[in-house]
């Protein structure tokens, strides 16, 4: 936990996955609050930390990397749990698969199916 409620806490993801087709939304969690994210997106958008769309192609085999850095003031002392929510577009017509740390296609014989690291790391700075 923080040691001080005027503790900052420096957030920096790191994340490998694949997916298939469609948008997919990332967003930054602490708890159950999304954070770093845009707090009036308008119509239909969604609040997003980032986001990816791949190529529409279904033989496509696509990965990507996401990586962020934010400065949270969660102004408490408590534990505090930070994650990374995923999800597609508000009105995403697609059915679509997305794995984290891996390409779609886990085939141990195919050279371009990747197994791939994720991390989370916080870092609290005292005030």
């Amino acid at each position: 936990p923080p040691s001080s409620t005027s503790s900052k806490i420096m957030v920096m993801a790191d994340v490998n996955y694949g997916i298939d087709i469609g948008t997919i939304h990332f967003r930054l969690v602490r708890g159950s609050t999304a954070i770093a994210v845009h707090d009036t997106p308008g119509g239909t958008r969604i609040a997003s930390t980032k986001n990816s769309r791949p190529e529409g192609d279904p033989y496509v085999i696509y990965s990507d990397n996401l990586s962020m850095n934010f400065l949270d003031t969660p102004n408490t002392t408590s534990a505090t749990t930070y994650k990374l929510q995923f999800t597609g577009g508000a009105n995403d017509a697609y059915n679509y698969t997305l794995n984290l740390n891996r390409v779609l296609n886990n085939s141990t014989t195919v050279p371009y199916a990747a197994a791939m690291v994720s991390n989370i790391t916080v870092m609290e700075i005292a005030q």
